[in-house]
């Protein structure tokens, strides 16, 4: 079960995910996935728990109850953090920074895109939190 009870901790539960793995979440057609069938999982995807996954969620916002559900059940307080960031959008725009990176250089091999980590800077700022060292 994960223990995710803070804005900071979501950010530091995402970028530690993303760049552990190196790439993102994306099938053959370019379209962003929580799961992948090779195991990647995007920001989100990652803190979902294997037995609270359904291909059902995909192409549903973070925000569908169902992803909700989904989190919540994994040991993400979503609503908790949504209220202590004063958004709640917070984890539409953690899925918006992952989901809009370019696929141009975001390969393994490379792995993730300068992009990438500005945009979480940015987002950090915006947010009032500490950007999580690489």
């Amino acid at each position: 079960m994960n223990n995710i009870t803070t804005p900071q901790e979501a950010v530091d539960f995402f970028a530690k995910h993303l760049r552990t793995q190196g790439t993102l979440a994306r099938d053959a057609n370019g379209h962003c996935r929580y799961r992948m069938p090779t195991g990647e999982a995007c920001g989100i995807g990652g803190m979902i728990l294997d037995e609270h996954y359904s291909e059902e969620l995909e192409n549903n916002a973070s925000e569908d109850k169902s992803v909700v559900e989904a989190l919540c059940l994994s040991g993400v307080e979503y609503t908790r953090i949504c209220i202590a960031a004063q958004s709640r959008l917070f984890f539409a725009e953690l899925q918006y920074l992952h989901d809009n990176c370019p696929l141009s250089r975001y390969t393994k091999q490379l792995g993730l895109p300068e992009q990438f980590e500005t945009r979480l800077q940015q987002f950090c700022g915006e947010y009032g939190l500490q950007y999580p060292d690489p």
